[in-house]
């Protein structure tokens, strides 16, 4: 079964997608209450989404309530300064599971500011673990998991979404053309095949795609260049270290998807173990994943790389950093709103898979591949700080070449010529105002008779003499 791609390349798609966005969110209806958390989903001031600060305002109020199961933080500033929020559910009162040895399951949304639906989803499950906390079966795994939610890793944008239009990528100061081209996109930020474009039959549409700063898809200036991307993989790496990862996106496919990594090669996940790229260990991994959360929800998810559903790669993306670099097992689920009139429909049919993974995830075993090598850009670097040395190791070849190659041709004297030539420039420049006699036309004893008539003469003029 194929989806659509969830990354189209062209304005009627992207069209499309905000159209879905609008209509369902034009399908909302009531007052903005002061937390997601109180009566339905789809009561916030922006259409029924929830604007950055009522977000905010209402996971401070989650934590205030229940201390003993939510802890609220923040993992840093956007690039206009906005406190990134971080939720941890995990019941602090239970013995069953020391804390700092149970697994965590990181949620994240709203990468792109123009994906609501994502963080919709992300708020519902935040919602139902704290409102249901006392079920048997989440009571179970708050004692024995956390689950940490970043509910806005796109803070800015999601700030300066109004009715009528979202804002796509980050604040970044970077291109003028119109005030929706600007900033960073924070899903290719990130430090593995951050520039390898590949398929190469593509490469120079990829290269404008990723490097042009107007692109809606703009890596940046470098990997992890922006605050927010650079935050999140401080998280990952240190303070949280979860043991699986959840990247919720929205998609304008019919149906929702389970994507795996690579995204950056154009293969799918059979392909790719061929080439050793994957290994068979972490393929039955992924595959039991895949498995475990469509059971859990009725088989809802189409799964594979975005190249075996879409036929398109992603360069520098979440998902393949977090899965070879940091070694865990991640999964990017694309909330799709295709049929669904209400937000609260659309949001729930994710809760089930997502409880699933966090279920499945303490059994995982460790990445088997270790992480791949740098890519090019970091070869590139490494050069660059070899140069000295390269270029002393080439100076060294070229003098013994040439040392070897006088003492070929018996000019091995080298100093003594140098100072032989030394001293023929010296005699050069001593006798250069000097002129050689010319031939006068006459013959020898003309010249002898003229030369003794005129030193007599002078001779005489001076007084001769004496004889």
């Amino acid at each position: 079964m194929t989806i659509i791609p969830w990354r189209s390349f062209y304005t009627v798609a992207a069209c499309l997608f905000h159209f879905q966005n609008l209509v369902l969110a034009s399908n909302l209806r009531g007052r903005a209450e002061p937390s997601f958390t109180g009566g339905e989903l789809d009561k916030g001031s922006l259409n029924g989404f929830w604007t950055y600060t009522e977000v905010v305002n209402a996971c401070k109020l989650l934590a205030e309530k229940h201390p003993t199961l939510v802890e609220y933080g923040s993992i840093g500033n956007s690039v206009e300064g906005r406190p990134m929020p971080i939720l941890t559910l995990t019941n602090k009162q239970s013995s069953a599971v020391p804390l700092d040895s149970r697994p965590a399951l990181l949620l994240t949304s709203l990468s792109r500011g123009n994906e609501p639906l994502s963080l919709a989803t992300l708020l519902n499950i935040v919602r139902h673990i704290v409102q249901n906390s006392n079920d048997v079966t989440v009571a179970q795994l708050l004692s024995s998991t956390k689950i940490v939610s970043i509910p806005m890793v796109n803070p800015d944008a999601w700030n300066a979404a109004t009715t009528s239009q979202f804002h796509i990528k980050n604040m970044r100061d970077v291109c003028s053309k119109t005030p929706l081209s600007r900033g960073v996109d924070l899903t290719t930020n990130w430090g593995f095949h951050w520039d390898t474009y590949l398929p190469s039959s593509d490469l120079h549409k990829n290269e404008e795609k990723y490097e042009k700063e107007c692109s809606e898809y703009y890596h940046g200036a470098d990997p992890f260049s922006e605050p927010e991307t650079a935050a999140l993989k401080a998280v990952i790496e240190t303070s949280v270290k979860p043991k699986s990862i959840i990247f919720f996106r929205q998609t304008d496919a019919a149906t929702p998807s389970i994507i795996v990594p690579y995204t950056y090669h154009p293969s799918n996940s059979a392909i790719q173990t061929s080439r050793s790229l994957f290994r068979a260990e972490d393929v039955k991994v992924y595959e039991s994943i895949i498995t475990g959360m469509n059971a859990s929800s009725e088989g809802l998810y189409t799964a594979g790389t975005t190249w075996d559903m879409s036929g398109q790669t992603i360069s520098g993306s979440d998902l393949d950093w977090a899965f070879d670099q940091a070694g865990i097992f991640s999964v990017m689920v694309q909330v799709a709103a295709s049929g669904d009139k209400s937000l609260q429909t659309a949001a729930s049919k994710h809760l089930n898979a997502t409880l699933a993974l966090a279920n499945l995830m303490s059994a995982l075993p460790s990445k088997s591949a270790k992480p791949n090598k740098s890519p090019i850009l970091k070869h590139i670097k490494k050069a660059v700080l070899n140069i000295p040395l390269i270029l002393g190791a080439i100076a060294a070849f070229l003098l013994a070449v040439s040392f070897a190659t006088a003492r070929f041709l018996g000019y091995d004297k080298i100093w003594d010529r140098f100072v032989l030539g030394v001293q023929r420039l010296k005699r050069w420049k001593m006798y250069r105002n000097y002129t050689s006699l010319g031939a006068s036309g006459k013959d020898d004893d003309e010249e002898d008779e003229d030369f003794g008539w005129a030193l007599d003469e002078g001779i005489a003029e001076e007084g001769g003499f004496e004889r």
